[in-house]
């Protein structure tokens, strides 16, 4: 991966513990589009040393988010990464089909020091939803929201892999 150093727009506001509005972070995306498009045209890895959008993520998502969303039945679909035969990334269904996914059942996953996998999160979490609407806006691409949680003390959360898509990775703490 080459490294990119975002260049600075404006001075970031005060952090805090409140998410940014769509808007912002859509403007914040937005930003991005010039060092990444090139190199998603040309399948390079550029990790991205945020500045100015750095604020706009603030407060987006945490685990505190994720337990809330499991609260108010927003997460209807998990699977626990795995490392199976040959060391292949497999997944393991967390809690029961066709019930929503609980605060436990997330829960149970980190505490075992795994990953919990919620691929497609924009379909049933509106907070999500809106970040997945703005990254469309942003970038003029079909967009779907993957998010990885994984627990304290996790050696690996998954295995070095490639992926056929364009892919954008936020960390969130």
């Amino acid at each position: 991966c080459r490294s990119v150093h975002e260049p600075r727009r404006r001075a970031p506001g005060p952090t805090t513990s409140s998410p940014s509005s769509p808007s912002r972070v859509r403007e914040a995306l937005e930003a991005l589009k010039a060092p990444l498009a090139p190199a998603w045209d040309n399948d390079e890895c550029v990790a991205l040393r945020a500045a100015a959008s750095g604020a706009a993520f603030a407060g987006w998502f945490s685990l505190d988010v994720l337990l809330a969303a499991c609260d108010a039945g927003e997460v209807v679909e998990a699977g626990r990464g795995v490392l199976g035969a040959g060391g292949a990334w497999q997944m393991a269904r967390v809690g029961a089909r066709g019930a929503p996914v609980s605060r436990g059942d997330v829960a149970g996953v980190l505490d075992a020091r795994a990953t919990c996998v919620l691929n497609s999160l924009d379909a049933t979490c509106p907070r999500v939803a809106a970040l997945s609407l703005a990254a469309i806006d942003a970038f003029g691409l079909p967009v779907c929201v993957n998010l990885y949680a994984t627990g304290a003390g996790a050696r690996v959360s998954a295995p070095p892999h490639t992926d056929t898509q364009r892919v954008l990775v936020m960390q969130c703490h």
